[in-house]
């Protein structure tokens, strides 16, 4: 690596990686996801990794039919354990704390490791696909793991995307596909949030329409860091904007007609 990039990132050549990393679960696509991963990046000691098209949920989903099968298939431990080899155990297995520990080796190599390579003690992610019980795993691997939940109202979620399909590069299927994420994440974190240890729920609103010093030191206060530690020049550099499409609306009567619908207003930012 160039050592003059080196400095600029801040990086350093070792770090000891912490055990609690940190989780940004936003609720589908353009929530300000990006926005708080560049702040949170600009701390010298924390890394967040993006987005990976989900490939932790069928990861996760695995790992318990597997934690099941182990638990299930106890007996065959334990007897081959008392008895040796000579009985039948097709079914032999490690023990459910075994696989667990295998899960949180695969995130932590797959995150943690890297991060630790570039000098960040402090990693994690952030993804829009992700709902609680994927959280609910991650804290089964991290007991200290630290989880952001970020939404923003539906209105100018959809408001958004529209903007984006009216570019050309952005799929119409795909908003349909945030809209739906949107909707899963939001209930269940509404549902399943109070059951994470350490989780900080915030509003695109609220991040930015507050003064970017007083939501620092909320997030601060969370990860149990300093505000300073954070670039606050990272709100003055919009990313992802359409050029003359950001101030149209895009939205029809049948898009307002749907988002009004009562299962999207019973999951409403207010």
């Amino acid at each position: 690596m160039d050592f003059g990039l080196s400095r600029l990132l801040g990086l350093r050549k070792s770090a000891t990686l912490r055990d609690d990393p940190i989780f940004i679960f936003a609720s589908g696509n353009r929530c300000g996801s990006t926005l708080l991963q560049r702040l949170l990046n600009s701390h010298r000691d924390i890394l967040i990794w993006g987005e990976h098209g989900g490939y932790l949920k069928p990861f996760f989903g695995a790992g318990e039919d597997l934690v099941d099968w182990c638990f299930d298939k106890a007996e065959e431990r334990q007897r081959y354990i008392r008895e040796g080899y000579d009985h039948f155990m097709p079914n032999l297995s490690p023990t459910p704390e075994q696989v667990r520990r295998v899960l949180a080796q695969h995130v932590e190599m797959l995150f943690g490791r890297p991060a630790q390579q570039l000098g960040r003690a402090i990693w994690g992610f952030k993804e829009v696909r992700y709902t609680a019980s994927v959280a609910l795993s991650l804290q089964e691997c991290f007991p200290s793991a630290r989880f952001i939940h970020l939404t923003r109202k539906i209105e100018d979620c959809l408001q958004s995307l529209k903007r984006w399909e009216a570019t050309g590069g952005w799929d119409p299927q795909w908003t349909r596909n945030s809209i739906d994420n949107w909707m899963a994440v939001n209930k269940e974190f509404l549902a399943e949030g109070d059951k994470l240890n350490q989780l900080l729920r915030v509003k695109y609103e609220d991040m930015v329409g507050s003064p970017p010093a007083k939501f620092a030191t909320t997030l601060a206060g969370f990860l149990r860091t300093r505000p300073e530690d954070f670039d606050l020049n990272v709100f003055s550099h919009r990313l992802g904007a359409t050029g003359g499409l950001a101030s149209s609306n895009q939205l029809t009567e049948n898009d307002l007609a749907a988002i009004s619908a009562p299962r999207f207003s019973a999951l409403a930012v207010h």
